[in-house]
């Protein structure tokens, strides 16, 4: 599948590179910036799928043309900087999708692209821990592992025996997942949970 992408970075080799990267991987390259202005311009005046950008951008963030967008947009956030943590929970916070290394091997940046255009989070290890805590309805690790039987076609009862729980305690995790994911019922968990990357099938 082909994906329209906006390419921001401050370094016109990155971004060549970049390019041939994306193109090679059947995407097309509708517009490039290398800065905060020029990325809004650009993204206010073409269609696109994934704008691809750099958190850093001269001495601003990358990030301020998050917040700059005059429609919302699916946002990779690539970087090459150390301390992170503060930088993925803004991200977070702004609704970006995809946060990575830009040392990531190439087939994980295409991966990427293609998650991100479908509404999919992709955040490099490094950061996960800082993503999920900036989001007040992460779902915990026992509720993960409750979705994701339920994913799979379990019935309360089997999500109990499979996990050594009591019936009563999957009632009262579904509960609270259907209320993070601001859902009403199993069908519409799951569906939101692997919109979002959160189980697998």
């Amino acid at each position: 599948m082909t994906f329209d992408l906006v390419l921001v970075d401050d370094h016109q080799v990155t971004r060549l590179g970049l390019k041939t990267l994306f193109e090679r991987g059947g995407h097309r390259v509708v517009g490039e910036g290398g800065s905060v202005s020029e990325a809004l311009a650009v993204c206010g005046s073409c269609r696109f799928d994934v704008l691809v950008l750099d958190l850093r951008l001269g001495e601003a963030s990358g990030l301020d043309v998050v917040e700059g967008l005059a429609a919302p947009a699916r946002v990779l956030v690539l970087t090459g900087l150390g301390g992170l943590e503060g930088a993925a929970r803004r991200a977070r916070s702004l609704g970006v999708l995809g946060f990575l290394k830009k040392d990531a091997p190439p087939e994980r940046l295409l991966s990427a692209v293609v998650q991100v255009a479908r509404g999919v989070e992709v955040v490099d290890e490094a950061v996960r821990d800082a993503w999920a805590a900036s989001d007040p309805d992460a779902l915990t690790p026992r509720e993960l592992e409750v979705l994701q039987v339920v994913a799979r076609g379990a019935s309360n009862l089997e999500v109990a025996q499979r996990l050594g729980l009591k019936e009563g305690t999957v009632r009262i995790h579904l509960s609270n997942i259907f209320s993070k994911l601001g859902v009403r019922d199993r069908t519409e968990a799951v569906t939101a949970a692997l919109k979002r990357g959160l189980v697998d099938l």
